[in-house]
Order: structure tokens, then C-alpha cells, then sequence
């Protein structure tokens, strides 16, 4: 199980592995986490069990689908990142109403510039989900370490922001 091999093979694989999970989980449920208990942990030997655990209750506490965060954490322990968490809220935009916004937050010592990261979304993201506008620094969490996005949506300025 070593971590950052194999290039975008291993990413493709995720990729048409979640993709036949999804299938046949669609709308929902924790029947979920058995299929990728049998692919990652019985048949690719990518994690471990005790660590299946572990990103299983990390993807169930984060904010959106079981799936994504799962397919989130299983990409980043077998090829690993460059080190950043991101969050996309709506920033207000004259032209189409609402646009992406990401806010990012460096691991010590990772660098990147606001160009890379859109040219990245823009090879991997329909065009109306690129980002417009990227912000670096620490994200908000919670005492548990979630992201608290009403306050991102705070400092976008976003319409739909939660009067905390």
C-alpha cells in the first residue's frame, strides 16, 4: 500500500471504481461503505481495514456525499496531494448570478498560484464550475475541524450567507 504510485492509472481506477460503487448505491445509503470495503480493502489492497474505519467516519462527519468524500480520501492516501484543503461557496456576479469561489488553504511548505488552480479546474470541471476567484489562508472549522462555510459565504459575500 504505498502511497503515490502509479500516476493517473491509480486515479482512473478510483475514478471507474466509484463510478461502479455509485451504480449500484444510487440515492443513497451506508450499503455504500461495504462496496468500497470489498474493492479498496478485499481486492485492490489499498487500505487497510482499520483505516477503511477511519475514512469512513471522516467522509460520513464532512460536509456532502459519503461517495465523494470517500473518493476524496482513498485518491489522496494511494497517490497523495500536493497538500490543500479547498471549499467552494457562490460569490455574487453581475453577469451570471452567482459564480464559484474557492477558498484554499496550503499544507506548510505546498505553493501554488490562483492560475494553476484554474487551469487545473478548467482541464477537469465543465466551465460554469471553475472557480472565478480563489482566496488563500486558513479556512474556518469548527472544534471537530469542519469547515464552516457560512462564514466563507460571509467573506464572498455570497446572497444565500447564514446570519451567524
Amino acid at each position: 500500500m504505498s502511497s503515490q504510485t502509479g500516476g493517473k492509472g491509480v486515479l482512473l481506477k478510483l475514478f471507474w471504481s466509484m463510478l461502479y460503487i455509485s451504480t449500484f448505491t444510487f440515492g443513497g445509503g451506508f450499503v455504500i461503505i461495504t462496496f468500497m470495503k470489498r474493492k479498496f480493502v478485499d481486492e485492490l489492497h489499498w487500505l487497510e481495514e482499520s483505516e477503511m474505519l477511519d475514512m469512513t467516519a471522516l467522509a460520513q462527519s464532512s460536509p456532502g456525499a459519503i461517495a465523494v468524500n470517500a473518493a476524496i480520501l482513498v485518491g489522496w492516501r494511494v497517490h497523495g496531494l500536493s497538500g490543500m484543503a479547498v471549499a467552494v461557496v457562490a460569490k455574487p456576479d453581475d453577469k451570471w448570478g452567482e459564480t464559484p469561489c474557492a477558498f484554499v488553504e496550503l499544507k506548510a511548505g505546498a505553493s501554488t498560484t490562483p492560475e494553476e488552480l484554474i487551469a487545473h479546474c478548467r482541464q477537469h470541471l465543465a466551465g460554469f464550475k471553475v472557480p472565478r476567484a480563489i482566496v488563500f489562508g486558513e479556512l474556518p472549522k469548527t472544534s471537530t475541524g469542519k469547515i464552516q462555510k457560512f462564514e466563507l459565504r460571509k467573506q464572498a459575500g455570497s446572497q444565500t450567507a447564514i446570519d451567524a
